[in-house]
């Protein structure tokens, strides 16, 4: 999703009459009592814009959401929500997050202390989010045998832009940022299960997580999906974080399904991904969006003569794999003949520094904050094992440019090559973590957090003072099993 989400206030006017009314018949099947079974929806409109409050949730010029209630209860000091719906392609944004905290302002405002509301006793989904906002179950009052009643009290302290404690599983726990992934998460209070392909005592963070599971292939699409229905239905998660590519590609296909199950796969839409992914399809779409920072790519199989030096890499590689440096036309051809050209792309070769950036992108409020580096040294699959903090308006500008465009929701990877006459190129956006992560964190910035705010419906922190550093990595040695003589 791109651009920005606006909430406001309905105001009592016959135009806004008709399109709430227009509105609540687009969502009436997605109660499980259809709204216009109780209701004249056309009357319904009229009278809670005349005596209640509406709060729609509004994207180019569209209402997407709705939250429909009272608060002028003077003697009981008790709000009431009567209806909240969201068009089914917006939900899991936060966007209920967003309508809800407008009503308890608003509740607040008008001297209510408290808000109530029905929800049906079979809409687990509900019931969670509900809670997970400050709901509690209380005995119903009205004697409604098929619904839940809650209550949620306005006097207790309200702890804004805080994630409220979750379930969550990490996949790959084994690749490079799984170890600050889950320290945050765990920091935050959070309960965090782990997963990765190999045993446990291969992988040192599994002893780090509440949980740990061998995972099993992600080349066994459905056996793969379905351990992570059974862990999630298991431990009540409601948030995944994939930490590899294989899984961000997978699990980008199949969120909505997931999220059919009240689960939430933390990463950018398929089609996004789907753009990232292409090197030439992500550089011709830039170039098209007045984007010029970009390496001219091309597909190889479509280039029988190349300018030397040439750097060829794969369509949709990962990390370095696959990547190499073409100096002679001997070694092109070559390459044409031994390899799968409709599977690799080329690049004129550019001598510089690479520059790692983590961007984090709110898609509520089109936020973006960036964290620079300068790798100094990295390793063959292309992590940075010693790299320089650092701030550069240009690049950042550039990032923020980039990240709205392309629709990138929470944190990724972008690298960028710094030329040797200073010019700036991005190289690829990895839809994920980085392997780097953790210097971010060193430098200031809770990347980890505010990537989950991104899909909670919270506001992400402001960037604040990043301390500039170098940072080197070292890796530690653990036990994990002895094994008898």
């Amino acid at each position: 999703m791109k651009g920005n989400i606006s909430i406001r206030k309905m105001e009592n006017v016959k135009s806004e009459v008709e399109r709430l009314s227009e509105f609540l018949y687009s969502i009436d099947r997605a109660f499980f009592i259809p709204l216009s079974e109780k209701v004249n929806i056309d009357s319904y409109a009229v009278k809670i814009l005349t005596k209640g409050v509406v709060l729609i949730a509004e994207f180019e010029e569209q209402i997407i959401g709705s939250l429909l209630g009272y608060a002028n209860d003077q003697t009981s000091h008790m709000a009431y929500i009567s209806t909240f719906g969201l068009l089914e392609s917006y939900r899991g944004y936060g966007i209920g997050y967003l309508l809800l905290s407008a009503m308890k302002e608003i509740c607040i405002e008008n001297g209510m202390k408290y808000i109530c509301l029905y929800t049906h006793k079979t809409n687990d989904s509900a019931i969670r989010f509900y809670k997970r906002n400050g709901f509690v179950e209380k005995d119903d009052p009205g004697n409604r045998n098929d619904d839940v009643y809650l209550v949620c009290n306005l006097l207790l302290k309200n702890k804004k832009n805080v994630n409220p404690k979750a379930n969550i599983l990490v996949t790959a726990i084994g690749s490079y940022s799984a170890d600050i992934v889950i320290k945050t998460l765990k920091s935050h209070g959070h309960y965090v299960v782990g997963c990765d392909i190999n045993p446990k005592e291969w992988v040192a963070d599994a002893y780090n997580v509440n949980q740990f599971y061998q995972a099993p292939y992600i080349n066994d699409k459905e056996k793969y999906i379905a351990f992570i229905e059974k862990t999630c239905e298991k431990h009540k998660i409601e948030y995944v974080f994939p930490l590899t590519d294989p899984e961000v590609d997978l699990l980008s296909h199949e969120k909505d399904r997931l999220f059919e199950k009240n689960i939430h796969v933390c990463i950018s839409n398929a089609q996004t991904i789907k753009l990232c992914r292409d090197k030439c399809q992500l550089s011709t779409f830039l170039l098209n969006h007045g984007i010029n920072n970009v390496i001219p790519t091309k597909y190889m199989g479509d280039v029988d003569i190349v300018e030397l030096p040439a750097f060829i890499k794969p369509i949709s590689g990962r990390s370095s794999e696959g990547c190499r440096a073409v100096f002679d036309e001997k070694e092109y051809a070559y390459l044409k003949d031994t390899i799968s050209r409709n599977k690799y792309i080329v690049q004129p070769y550019i001598q510089g520094n690479i520059l790692t950036v983590d961007v984090i992108r709110d898609p509520i409020t089109d936020e973006v904050v960036c964290i620079a580096r300068r790798e100094l040294l990295r390793n063959k699959s292309g992590a940075g094992t010693t790299v320089e903090i650092i701030e550069n308006m240009e690049l950042e500008a550039l990032c923020i440019s980039i990240a709205r465009k392309v629709g990138i929701i929470g944190a990724v990877n972008f690298e960028f090559i710094e030329s040797d006459d200073g010019e700036i190129y991005l190289l690829e956006i990895n839809p994920r973590f980085s392997g780097g992560l953790e210097f971010s964190h060193l430098a200031g910035y809770d990347v980890v957090n505010n990537h989950l705010k991104c899909f909670t419906g919270k506001l992400i922190d402001k960037k604040g003072l990043i301390k500039r550093m170098i940072i080197a990595r070292k890796y530690e040695e653990y036990v994990t099993q002895y094994i008898d003589n």
